[in-house]
């Protein structure tokens, strides 16, 4: 690790000023900090009470260098619920739907399709890996925002070998919801 060493004179010139203008921003930020909602506030005062320790660490670096072999930290804050960070949204790709969807099964007499709680007509989409049985325009649209079997959570991108199955016709186990 290589560190500017620079004369004492400017070192501590420059951190006064840091200090200075580290105080002058707290007294400004504590104005403005005392007019927002408490629980904002609250969040705010640690996110600056955390920047302030991690500004006066880096001083407290360049006044004394670490030795070789030291390490410099800084926790970095991260909320997940920060209104700047949005959830994604997970879709199998259209290879993997053709690949989990077989399509024109004939369709049971006295069964609805679980998402729209409609009867099937003759034909109805079937998944490959856990049979159960839906609307193909049904199917096709769930999987425009989940992986996963409405009925059973089964990771449609999983491949065959790898996942978890769900019972199957020879089983005896019913793959329709029947109202």
């Amino acid at each position: 690790m290589y560190c500017a060493v620079l004369p004492m004179s400017t070192l501590s010139h420059g951190i006064i000023a840091v200090v200075r203008d580290l105080l002058d921003s707290d007294t400004a930020f504590f104005r403005t900090a005392s007019a927002m909602p408490e629980p904002q506030r609250s969040r705010v005062l640690a996110n600056r009470s955390r920047m302030n320790h991690d500004i006066l660490a880096l001083m407290r670096f360049l006044i004394s260098p670490p030795q070789p072999q030291q390490r410099f930290v800084v926790n970095i804050p991260f909320d997940i619920n920060a209104p700047e960070f949005e959830p994604v949204v997970v879709t199998p790709s259209a290879t993997q739907i053709a690949t989990a969807i077989e399509r024109n099964t004939t369709a049971p007499t006295d069964g609805i399709c679980a998402i729209c709680q409609e009867g099937f007509g003759d034909t109805c989409s079937r998944l490959v890996r856990c049979s159960h049985q839906f609307h193909h325009a049904c199917i096709t649209q769930w999987f425009g925002s989940s992986v996963r079997c409405p009925v059973c959570r089964d990771d449609v991108r999983v491949p065959q070998a790898e996942g978890p199955t769900g019972p199957s016709a020879s089983d005896g186990g019913s793959h329709l919801f029947r109202g």
